[in-house]
């Protein structure tokens, strides 16, 4: 599964959470967020842009994912 969003949205998501580490660093994220992007770009995953959807959309989408097609 592959969450989507944009990397501003990203950075301001870690800086918000008092748990985060050194995924706080901007620098450090920049270049995990450049690295691991296009990794997942050609895998099949799902795919959710959690920057517009809401949670209900997205716990939907998930269900139907694994849900298996009889």
């Amino acid at each position: 599964m592959l969450l989507e969003v944009d990397f501003e949205t990203a950075f301001e998501r870690v800086s918000a959470d008092a748990t985060r580490g050194l995924s706080k660093d901007e620098t450090f994220l920049s270049r995990h967020y450049r690295g691991f992007r296009p990794e997942w770009i050609a895998h099949d995953v799902l795919r959710l842009d959690t920057t517009e959807s809401t949670l209900g959309e997205v716990a939907q989408a998930v269900v139907d994912w694994l849900t298996p097609v009889t």
